[in-house]
């Protein structure tokens, strides 16, 4: 597969989505439920469209 190079403006969205995963994997530990942790995603950045 060929995939094009991300953008420095995609680059830092996956970084945020993958910091804030990571950060309520830590406090909360595993096994969240998917609708549960996206929530959490949407609230963590509000601003982000």
């Amino acid at each position: 597969m060929n995939f094009n190079p991300l953008s420095k403006r995609e680059e830092s969205i996956a970084k945020k989505i993958v910091d804030a995963a990571y950060t309520v994997h830590k406090i909360l530990g595993p096994g969240l439920l998917e609708k549960f942790m996206k929530f959490v995603s949407v609230m963590s950045y509000p601003n982000e469209g």
